[in-house]
């Protein structure tokens, strides 16, 4: 602003020059948008070396390119970036996800349920399909659904067998109803992976009460376990009490980069009871496979269930071919093995295979993201 003129003199203005100073700014620091293999998702998440985005979003991934963009940029100077990790979807909610999962049921039931020939069981899936696209009343994605199941049964060879039906019915059933985030459970303790993606798939989860006396009837240790990574979590003294301050659902959203209590909290808490019944119950009778499957039903999910089954059957197996056991009795060792390695395989790809990696991602998922809500961390 001018000087106030207030006595005679000589007075000096300077006039502001039209050239501007360029500042310096760090080119070392940038943002990456896109896809990664896990991570958390519509946040930015600052890091400082490609170590932490290895450890936080997976590395480098074959789907998308962000990761191999990052590398890069760490290799040639780099020194801070921020990742904002979007995720495609396969459902809006998961009330649309249920009634796409029910309508691929519908006609996977309807082509198992058909007597007679390969023929009739494609004409009724193909039936039930239609009946369902035909229906003004059902979404896009249970159509959707309804079409896949009747699209893989019309697949199927002319040699088809009954089997081979009802499992590409239930295949398809799978894929058309895939889930944003892996679910797992423990007994009656719900859980679910911390983000989504198919990385959730390779979750382990355990319970124990090792050290937690009977007078403390709410509280259980859990141990979580990415089979993937081998990254594992344990928290101890986790309550199924709703008012008290180590209540599962709290602990693991404070804390875990693996899991979550899936759902709301229960009106009615996971009973402890039967774990600790349980445990006694087996160790009373150590070598009762039934007792033993009723422990684990309760402390295992079920492909950890699935590998101590096997490993149970294989040691039996060793042991017989130790034992000098005849030829017949070690080949039924044998055979139990293998189903148990066969139901062990099942488990794994039935987790692996309920779980999206999401949509490939478009414009649409980049612009529509909520990017007000981004949260720097």
């Amino acid at each position: 602003m001018p000087a106030t003129l207030t006595y005679p003199g000589v007075y000096i203005e300077e006039i502001p020059s039209g050239v501007r100073t360029i500042t310096g700014v760090a080119t070392s620091i940038t943002a990456f948008i896109g896809g990664a293999k896990r991570g958390p998702v519509n946040i930015a998440t600052t890091i400082n070396s490609f170590g932490d985005y290895e450890r936080i979003f997976g590395g480098l991934w074959l789907n998308n390119a962000v990761g191999y963009a990052v590398r890069d940029f760490y290799l040639n100077g780099g020194s801070q970036a921020i990742i904002v990790r979007l995720f495609g979807a396969p459902f809006a909610k998961e009330d649309d996800r249920e009634k796409a999962q029910a309508a691929a049921q519908t006609v996977a039931t309807a082509a198992t349920g058909a007597a007679g020939t390969l023929a009739n069981k494609k004409k009724a899936a193909s039936d039930a399909a239609d009946k369902i696209n035909k229906d003004i009343t059902t979404s896009p994605a249970e159509k959707k659904a309804a079409t896949t199941v009747s699209d893989a049964i019309a697949s199927l060879p002319d040699d088809a067998t009954a089997d081979d039906v009802s499992a590409a019915a239930g295949a398809a059933v799978t894929n058309a109803s895939l889930r944003s985030k892996a679910t797992l459970s423990v007994g009656d303790i719900p859980l679910e992976a911390a983000y989504e993606g198919g990385w959730g798939g390779n979750l382990r989860a355990t319970v124990n009460l090792d050290n937690i006396p009977s007078a403390s009837p709410d509280l259980f240790n859990l141990v979580v376990r990415d089979a993937e990574t081998g990254a594992s979590e344990r928290y101890l003294n986790l309550s199924v009490d709703a008012n008290s301050p180590r209540r599962a659902d709290n602990v693991l959203a404070a804390g875990s980069d693996l899991v979550r209590w899936s759902g709301d909290w229960p009106e009615t808490p996971p009973d402890l009871k039967k774990i600790r019944d349980a445990m006694a119950a087996s160790s009373a009778a150590p070598t009762d496979t039934a007792k033993q499957d009723a422990l684990w039903a309760l402390t295992q999910d079920s492909v950890t269930q699935a590998e101590s089954k096997y490993q149970r059957a294989k040691t039996a197996w060793e042991q017989k071919q130790n034992s000098g056991a005849s030829a017949a009795d070690v080949q039924k060792a044998k055979d139990a093995a293998d189903a148990a390695r066969t139901a062990l395989d099942k488990a794994e790809n039935d987790m692996t295979n309920a779980v999206s990696d999401g949509l490939t991602l478009t414009v649409f998922h980049l612009t529509k993201t909520p990017t007000r809500n981004w949260m720097l961390m």
